[in-house]
């Protein structure tokens, strides 16, 4: 399948779907990684049967595929928004479980390779009776589980060990299994810190609002929708991006503000006219509000005052009757036009029917930045123009 899916060029910002470019650039990556763990080494050891214990040895290749778990994992939890806190504790535990399962495996391939190389009946534990008593493969790791489960936890003296082999992997795997639970530890301990700071900072905030809230004596529906927008700036984080812009460099500034605004901009057809020096200057001016569930966005008849995207969330149109016409979702925007007409007045009622961020671009910033542009202010209004004479939300 990597032979036919394109891929993204970050140098030329552009999709690749020539299928001998994505074909030799998969070859010059992770081809050999992908196939290694792919082939059929268990099929070939039953068609080769004299060579039974060093095909069997192939499977410890397949432990390759950890870095495909690992590769994947994150992509799924960057696609799906999960919080990183969790996703780490997660991906701790499936560290520890694959860990723990290759620890077994090699108790059982590390002292197979050796006797087969220097002889059997050296006194090997894979030769003493407690493993051929063990009729089935599951058995056979069950009890290969055990000894390295007791390794791990640092017990390995309670192991039945009489060559040099047993006793230097069990070694290894007592100092990994100490490093491991200082890893754990390490990590347990920073994801209770870290939940322990944002409980404790929302808690503080919290407070302090319930306390304004009691010495204003704010109606109880006033009170619940001010809740309500605290409990979702809280989730959202909105206070912690501002503030990671704002430490970063102005460079990154600009990169960073450019990404997260340009899927809005991109479904303006009026903005595909100016260039990105302009466009930086107009999302250092773009206002965010966020709208809670039946808040009245624009009222027919008033004045319109600029552009606004929506960012998330659905509005619904109504008419003048406050009739239902439509309904506008994320990504959506409405109002170019007043920026350039400042007599044009909304002929729609637009409402949120669910809590919308929404960005607003007002004309009065539009044109302030639009008049060191003058030939660009042109270009644009005369775009914009043929669609004065239709209606305007």
């Amino acid at each position: 399948m990597f032979f036919f899916t394109g891929y993204y060029d970050h140098w030329k910002s552009i999709v690749i779907l020539d299928p001998y470019i994505i074909a030799r650039k998969y070859i010059k990556s992770t081809f050999i990684v992908d196939i290694l763990p792919a082939m059929p080494y268990q099929l070939i050891n039953f068609i080769v049967n004299k060579s039974a214990w060093y095909f069997v040895i192939l499977n410890l290749v397949k432990i390759i595929r950890i870095r495909a778990i690992i590769v994947y994992s994150r992509r799924l939890c960057s696609i799906y928004q999960i919080n990183r806190q969790w996703y780490k504790l997660f991906e701790m535990c499936i560290i520890i479980i694959i860990s723990v399962h290759w620890a077994a495996c090699l108790e059982y391939y590390i002292p197979l390779i050796v006797s087969n190389v220097l002889g059997r009946n050296r006194g090997s534990w894979i030769d003493s009776d407690a493993l051929k008593e063990r009729g089935t493969n599951f058995h056979k790791y069950l009890i290969c589980l055990n000894r390295a489960t007791i390794a791990l936890v640092c017990s390995a003296h309670y192991l039945d060990m009489k060559t040099p082999d047993d006793m230097l992997f069990n070694i290894i795997l007592s100092v990994m299994g100490m490093l491991g639970f200082i890893f754990a530890l390490a990590q347990i301990m920073q994801f209770i810190n870290t939940l322990q700071s944002a409980t404790k900072t929302h808690y503080k905030h919290f407070q302090q609002l319930q306390e304004y809230i009691k010495y204003k004596q704010l109606p109880y529906n006033l009170q619940h929708r001010i809740l309500e927008y605290f409990n979702y700036c809280s989730k959202r984080k909105f206070t912690t991006y501002q503030h990671i812009i704002h430490q970063v460099s102005s460079y990154l500034q600009e990169e960073l503000i450019l990404h997260t605004y340009m899927k809005f901009i991109n479904n303006v057809p009026l903005f595909q006219y100016i260039p990105e020096s302009v466009m930086s200057q107009l999302i250092n001016v773009l206002n965010f509000e966020i709208y809670l569930e039946n808040d009245i966005i624009v009222k027919a008849g008033e004045e319109g005052d600029g552009l606004y995207f929506i960012a998330s969330g659905t509005v619904a149109i109504y008419n003048n009757l406050w009739k239902e016409v439509c309904h506008l979702e994320d990504g959506t925007y409405f109002g170019d036009v007043f920026l350039f007409l400042k007599s044009m007045h909304h002929s729609v009622n637009i409402v949120a029917i669910e809590i919308c961020e929404i960005y607003i671009l007002q004309r009065t910033n539009f044109q302030l930045i639009m008049e060191s542009h003058p030939d660009l202010f042109n270009v644009l209004y005369n775009a914009v123009s043929k669609h004065v004479n239709k209606p305007s939300l």
